[in-house]
């Protein structure tokens, strides 16, 4: 997925938003473990920080659980 770099949404809800679309779309199933902060942060092309601000957001608003290092999809 392509970030839009220059868009007035900072990079970690873009990412946010495409991970919350992934669970709940159903494509992450509940309890899935979700790919590891480095391989998310790959795959954007991003810093890890900006991948763990976009986990922490989703953790907060009860989609994904779990420690930095396991984490799980929600339903």
């Amino acid at each position: 997925m392509p970030l839009k770099r220059q868009s007035a949404i900072p990079l970690y809800r873009q990412i946010q938003d495409y991970i919350a679309e992934k669970i709940t779309s159903g494509e992450w199933a509940s309890g899935a473990k979700l790919p590891s902060q480095r391989a998310l942060a790959s795959f954007f092309h991003v810093n890890r920080s900006t991948i763990i601000t976009a986990l922490e957001s989703l953790a907060a608003q009860g989609l994904i659980e779990g420690q930095a290092r396991r984490r799980y999809a929600r339903d």
